[in-house]
């Protein structure tokens, strides 16, 4: 813990009701609660919907799921960790345990409880295919999502989380038309996800890339 209770509580009393939206790093059952219990403090106080985050939140668990979904506090989570350290014999099952491991990332249960879910790379490896990929094709079954919910998390999930979807996140008429081709079907395709290319990829409306 970098903050102590008491730090963390004035810290986010302070930003919450001078309406400024804060994202904060928490992993671990401890943690978690820490930040869950300062955001509600803070929600006593002042009543408000800054759409706040948690981010990675690792062990998130179906108590503080529930909490999560009724501040409509945003879960910001990074599927190329279920990738990278996640699948049997990682470095999630050498120093935690299989046990724990099967309760790391659960993005599946983030969905079913309807917290609103937001992926992002954090620091490595940064390719959107390849955490969809390790998310649709997790090991366990809370981690485990479908193409379709992955995509969503990468597109309308981070446009949410910024106060931008009705700007972008979705293809409509009247958004910024931000989108890419691939050369496969990633809803047909599953477990072919990490081995697509992008064909071409469009910025507000102009190609910006394309494959020759």
């Amino acid at each position: 813990l970098m903050w102590s209770k008491e730090e963390l509580e004035d810290i986010v009393l302070k930003a919450h009701k001078n309406d400024i939206q804060l994202a904060i790093h928490a992993i671990g059952d401890r943690a978690i609660d820490l930040v869950l219990n300062s955001f509600e403090k803070a929600n006593g106080q002042c009543k408000k919907d800054l759409r706040h985050r948690i981010e990675h939140g690792e062990f998130l668990s179906e108590e503080q799921i529930a909490r999560m979904r009724k501040m409509k506090i945003i879960a910001s989570m990074q599927p190329n960790f279920v990738g990278q350290w996640g699948l049997a014999g990682g470095m999630y099952d050498h120093r935690l345990g299989r046990e724990r491991t099967t309760r790391m990332n659960p993005f599946a249960s983030v969905i079913k409880n309807g917290v609103p879910l937001v992926f992002g790379s954090d620091c490595m490896p940064f390719d959107p295919l390849y955490g969809i990929h390790s998310a649709v094709n997790a090991p366990y079954p809370l981690q485990r999502i479908s193409p379709e919910q992955a995509l969503k998390a990468y597109t309308i999930g981070g446009a949410y989380a910024s106060f931008e979807e009705d700007k972008k996140g979705t293809l409509e008429a009247g958004k910024q038309a931000d989108l890419i081709m691939l050369d496969g079907d990633p809803f047909n395709e599953p477990t072919a996800i990490n081995d697509m290319s992008v064909e071409m990829t469009i910025f507000d409306g102009a190609i910006v890339y394309e494959k020759s």
